[in-house]
Order: structure tokens, then sequence, then C-alpha cells
């Protein structure tokens, strides 16, 4: 009658281990969400969409946990024989432990390694077996090979292959999170030291911004908005300046926006050098602050008694009709245009929403 002595606690553990891991249904599930988690987060990391994406993800990562938990809720069962000092022993009808019996009629199949065997009985209860045990009188039983080497190459390349795929869409711009970690090297936040526009303008947080990054001597934009309260409170802002340098030759690009309040803006600064943005002297910024300098912004809104407003300024327009139109000269002085049509560097403060029921206000720069 066969004996083998009980295995030490280490062996034992690791041939479990291996066995519901990589050797097991458990194993094929475990893969099957692991690889689904990978593709999850190559498609946020590619395109984004995560409220789309996180929560399948999450629910990848909830699945592969509970499987974990239930991989080690067996091995736990198992603890009664890393706690036996007992001897294991094979008979023609039982594999017994001390006086513990496990009927080889319920053996469901063995699973064979280099080293040894791995009975499984039902219930999932998981003996180890030495591998010089004659076990030629269980000729009945399913004898299956070990594969734990392919789940563990299966893992691996899945592992490598993601990892690669993640690294892919986290540079040169290939996915959205190469885009986003480069707006995160390149932004920066710069306090406005109040959120009300009625105190700092537009000078305040072009000042602001150049405290913090650094502007170049010229600047230009045909895109600039900010959102307020009626009583001052911004609500939004968005900037997008171009920066020439003494030459007035293309040097950055500056994205100024808050879209959450508060009394800091953020600022992505880009290098650029092409001339693909040549210098426009007439979109010049210094014509944005000089006719913000004039324009009475409180009184106007609240005239108009609206709890939302905005200032816009998109470059030089083209105004047909003089509706709530006003020059602003550089020596400060406003005055409607006379009859006929009106171009030049236009600042609009309007109602957001309600352009159609309430003609914006539009002032126009005059030499």
């Amino acid at each position: 009658m066969p004996k083998q002595k009980n295995r030490s606690k280490r062996i034992y553990s690791l041939l479990i281990w291996k066995n519901l891991l990589f050797d097991s249904i458990y194993t094929i599930l475990l893969l099957l969400f692991y690889w689904l988690a990978w593709r999850l987060i190559d498609t946020i990391t590619y395109i984004g969409q995560l409220r789309t994406n996180l929560p399948l993800l999450a629910l990848c990562a909830i699945v592969i946990l509970s499987l974990l938990c239930r991989v080690f809720w067996i091995y736990r069962k198992q603890r009664f024989l890393l706690e036996s000092d007992r001897s294991i022993v094979l008979t023609n009808e039982n594999l017994c432990i001390g006086e513990k019996k496990f009927p080889l009629a319920n053996l469901q199949y063995i699973r064979t390694y280099r080293k040894g065997f791995i009975f499984r009985f039902k219930n999932n209860i998981l003996i180890p077996v030495e591998g010089n045990q004659d076990i030629s009188f269980l000729k009945g039983k399913a004898k299956i090979p070990g594969l734990w080497l392919l789940a563990l190459a299966v893992f691996l390349l899945i592992t490598v292959m993601g990892a690669y795929k993640v690294y892919y869409n986290a540079t040169d711009f290939h996915g959205a999170l190469s885009w986003r970690l480069e707006r995160m090297a390149s932004e920066e936040r710069a306090k406005l030291g109040s959120d009300n526009f009625y105190e700092v303008g537009i000078e305040g947080i072009i000042g602001a911004v150049d405290d913090k990054v650094g502007l170049e001597p010229y600047l230009m934009t045909d895109s600039l908005e900010i959102e307020f309260d009626e009583d001052g409170t911004m609500t939004s802002i968005y900037a997008f300046i171009n920066g020439y340098d003494e030459n007035k030759v293309h040097r950055h690009n500056y994205l100024i926006y808050n879209n959450d309040g508060g009394d800091n803006v953020i600022v992505d600064k880009q290098e650029w050098n092409d001339d693909r943005y040549p210098y426009v002297p007439e979109n010049d910024l210094k014509y944005v602050l000089d006719m913000m300098q004039s324009i009475p912004v409180q009184e106007v809104v609240e005239q108009k008694g609206e709890k939302h407003n905005a200032i816009m300024y998109k470059g030089v327009r083209d105004w047909a009709f003089p509706e709530n139109l006003q020059y602003v000269t550089r020596d400060g002085e406003i005055y409607p245009p006379d009859l006929g049509s009106v171009s030049g560097p236009t600042i609009s403060l309007y109602v957001p929403g309600k352009e159609e029921e309430i003609t914006p206000y539009r002032y126009v720069w005059k030499e």
C-alpha cells in the first residue's frame, strides 16, 4: 500500500495555486475577462469614450475579482492538508489523509504534471500526489496533461500586447491618451485673483497668463469668449491666441480656458514652427484690450437685466446694418456709425441663447 509523506506547505500551496489559476475552468474565464479588460483599456486610451467604457471596465474588474475570490475560497478548503502532519495514503478504493477518506469513486479526473499529480474530487477538492506513486490501477479515470504553461504563456501574451497597445496610444499622438498626456505636460494653471469679470477683465486674464507662462510681444486672436452672470461671476472662459516674437514670427499657440468657474484658468502652451498662421495686424489682441478699457460692460448688463451674459471676439467682422453698433476709438470715444456697412475688429456683448430675441451690442474698433 504505497504511501507518501505530507508535502511541505510551500510545495502544496504552489501546486494548488498552479492548478486553480492556470489549469482549471477558472483559468479560461479569467483569461477571457482579462483579455476583455485590456481591449477596453486599449479603446479608452485610443478614442476615450469614458462614459461607455469605464463602466464596462469596472464590470470586468468586478468579475475578475469575484473569480479570484472563488479560487481563494476553494484553496481555503484545502487547508486541512496544510495543517495536517498525517501522511497521504493511496489505496485501490480510497485516498486517505489520517482518518479522512476520499473515495476514488468520487474522483473526477487526474491532472498530470512533471513531478506529480493533482487528484480532483467532487466538491472542488484538490489533493496532490507525488509522481512516484503507481496510479496504473486507475485506468478508468481521465488523465489530463497539465496545461498551466500554455495558460501562463497566453496570460503573458495578453499582458505584453495590451501594454504595447497602451504605450502606442500614449506616444506620438496615436491616441486620446497621447493627447491627454501632452496637455498635462504643457498645461499650466494661472490664478486670476478674482472670479468677477468686472474686476478682472480680459486684460487681467491675459496678464495672469503672461505672468505664468510668458507671452510673446505680439499676440493675435480671432476666437475669444467669456460667459458671466449678471453680478460678474465668470462661468466660462475660452481664448485661442497665437504668439509672435519681435520679428512677428509665429512661435506659440495658447489655449486658455475654464469651464468650471473659479478664479483661475488653464493655459495650454504649444510650440509652433511654421508660417501657417501669419501675423495679421487687424487681429492683434491689443484692439480687444483697448476696446475693453472703454466698453461699459457692467452698465450695459445692468440695463438689459439678463442673468447670464457673454463677451465674444471673432476678429474683423463686416456689418451691413448698424443696429446696436458702436464705434470705439483709441481715445475711448463711443458713438454710433453713420448709415451703411461697417467693418473692423468687433467685440459682441450678448445674451447666450437669446441672440435672436435680444440684439447683441457690437463694438467696432475705429482708428
